[in-house]
This record gives structure tokens, sequence and C-alpha cells, in this order.
């Protein structure tokens, strides 16, 4: 009897499916969360940027050169950062380029504040 049961036709015998190659859901390499998202949505940007106007386009790297090093797992993922450490390391990047360029520095920077 256990012999019959066993031999019965099922999905996993007759698609050999196996459970070990898929993830969790809710995992960062999971094909519908917001890392595949913003995977898809990098490579669309620079599908764009390839076939936009060289002169007249400020390209994502070019504003954020920081982005293609960011580390994307579970644990950035989930986490809040503040802006101020990007800020501060995208102008020291533009001023390490200052330095060994010996070029003149010139960065705009407009700041509002609004007191309460």
């Amino acid at each position: 009897m256990a012999n019959i049961l066993e031999s019965r036709t099922s999905y996993k015998t007759l698609f050999n499916d196996n459970q070990d190659l898929y993830c969790l859901p809710g995992l960062p390499e999971t094909n519908d969360g917001p890392l595949a998202y913003l995977v898809d949505l990098y490579q669309q940007t620079r599908l764009f940027e390839s076939e936009a106007d060289k002169d007249s386009v400020r390209f994502l790297s070019q504003r954020r050169p920081d982005i293609e090093t960011l580390l994307l797992d579970s644990t950035n993922l989930n986490k809040t950062s503040s802006l101020l450490p990007l800020i501060i390391e995208a102008l020291a990047q533009k001023v390490k380029a200052h330095i060994n360029k010996r070029q003149r520095f010139t960065i705009r920077l407009h700041c509002r504040f609004i007191f309460r």
C-alpha cells in the first residue's frame, strides 16, 4: 500500500520540482521584491542614458557616483539612512578630484532653512 502512495502522480513527480532552488518570500533575492524593482529601475535608467544626448543630460553616475558601489543586502534594504553621509562623501569625491587636477573648484550650494 505504501508503495502505491509513493508512486502516485503529483506535481513534484511530474516536473521534478526542487523546492531548495526557491527563496523564501521577503528575502532580497526574490524576483518581485523591492531590490528587484531597484535593479530593474537602474537598468532602465542606464538604457535611457545610453540613448540620451551626452551633452545635455546629467547622468545618474554623475549625480550619484556612489550608486554602483552600494551594498544591497537585507540589512541595508530595510535600514533608513541619513542623506548627510552621502552628501559628505559626494562632496569629498569632488574635492579629491579637484585636488588631483589642481583646477579651480566651484560648487554652488543652495540651502533653505525653515525655522518654526
